[in-house]
């Protein structure tokens, strides 16, 4: 009896227990560049298995979209349980990544090593491919401070479900977006292409030859064939504009301080009499603007006036703005003074000008506000003196 019983037990010993959860991971691809997306799979063979956890990924990876699936099959009638999830990994930075170690339920994958090699200078996509990004700029040997329109058209063919379209960044060069995004479509390469349109301004800063980079696009699209990746998310799309460079002129010789290089400049003054007479301490409020196509307000000068004689100037706190049209900068700016005569008489006030350079015909101008002289009343109520007599003729 004791016999039997010790051969049942080392019988019992001799059966394999249940095998331990296994778990692994595993890349679509072990090299990328700069830009794309590479997809990080997590696979677990264990019966109710909770996803992992990403986080650790955050230091060298931008997460773009996750995805999991359970599929249950029966093995020599033994089900057989397994887990996968999916995640899109974007690089931070070029080199050699490490994917960390990952826990799920107590078991670790082995960390993996993706290299990834630096964005593509030029362009990446063209006509005919599902996504592609073009670039242009207006015009491409701008003067120092004058303004370049900068243009980026982003077509996709299929449905997008998500993307992110780099801004333009150069050394000397200071961007600014212009307007909203402009949507239509455009046949391109026997294609049907959506269009996504952004406009900035570019401001060169420094003479010489500048570039801008090429703008790229990262995103996810839906198959057009309706065969869906494994994400619900969508494909990975990437594409990339080219790289264009500005020749950067220098003012002109003799160029007038400060240097206003814009496509259209006007300076006007408001508040005149109708009747060009004014009262001895009643205010005039004069407003003056000047107003720059292709510059922002901070290029233009502080508005003025000079100590004039026969009055006090106080002015008033000025009102400066940029605007744009979805094309160029407008800069502004307004302010206004209150003249109030001091005297009696007349009231000369010099011209107002502030000298430009027209972009568009490539030559200096003025602009400018005539002088004016008006004549002053005494204060309402004063007395006025008692006219002069004229001498008596001596007695004969």
């Amino acid at each position: 009896m004791r016999r039997l019983a010790a051969a049942l037990l080392l019988l019992a010993l001799a059966v394999p227990c249940a095998h331990a959860a296994s778990v692994r991971a595993f890349l679509d691809r072990d090299t990328a560049r700069l830009g794309e997306t590479v997809t990080l799979n997590v696979e677990s063979d264990a019966a109710g298995a909770t996803a992992p956890d990403f986080a650790a990924l955050a230091q060298d990876f931008t997460v773009r979209g996750r995805s999991s699936s359970r599929d249950v099959s029966i093995v020599n009638g033994h089900a057989a349980t397994r887990a996968l999830w999916a995640v899109a990994l974007d690089p931070k930075r070029a080199g050699t990544l490490t994917i960390p170690a990952l826990e799920v339920d107590g078991a670790r994958t082995r960390p993996l090593t993706l290299t990834v090699l630096p964005a593509p200078t030029g362009a990446e996509g063209r006509a005919g491919d599902a996504v592609f990004v073009e670039a242009s700029v207006e015009p491409s040997t701008p003067y120092v401070g004058q303004q370049v329109l900068y243009t980026l058209r982003l077509y996709y063919a299929p449905n997008l479900t998500d993307g992110d379209l780099d801004e333009p960044h150069a050394d000397g060069i200071e961007a600014r977006r212009l307007g909203d995004d402009l949507h239509y479509t455009v046949e391109r390469a026997g294609r049907m292409y959506h269009v996504v349109e952004r406009r900035y301004a570019l401001l060169p800063r420094v003479a010489g030859r500048l570039t801008v980079p090429g703008i790229g696009f990262r995103g996810r699209a839906l198959a057009l064939d309706g065969s869906d990746a494994f994400f619900a998310e969508g494909q990975p799309v990437a594409a990339r504009s080219q790289a264009l460079a500005l020749d950067v002129r220098a003012p002109p010789a003799g160029a007038a301080q400060p240097w206003l290089p814009a496509r259209a400049l006007s300076l006007d003054a408001e508040g005149w009499p109708a009747d060009g007479r004014l009262r001895v301490g009643e205010p005039l409020t004069l407003t003056l603007t000047l107003k720059a196509v292709g510059l922002p307000f901070e290029a233009l000068p502080a508005l003025t006036l000079p100590a004039l004689d026969g009055a006090e100037v106080y002015p008033d706190k000025p009102q400066d703005a940029t605007r744009d049209d979805g094309q160029w900068l407008t800069g502004t700016r307004v302010r206004k003074f209150a003249i109030v005569p001091t005297r009696a008489g007349t009231l000369a006030l010099p011209a107002i000008s502030v000298q430009w350079w027209d972009t568009q015909r490539d030559r200096a101008e003025v602009a400018r506000v005539p002088a004016r002289t008006l004549r002053v009343l005494p204060a309402a109520g004063a007395v006025a003196p008692p006219p002069v007599a004229p001498l008596a003729a001596p007695a004969r």
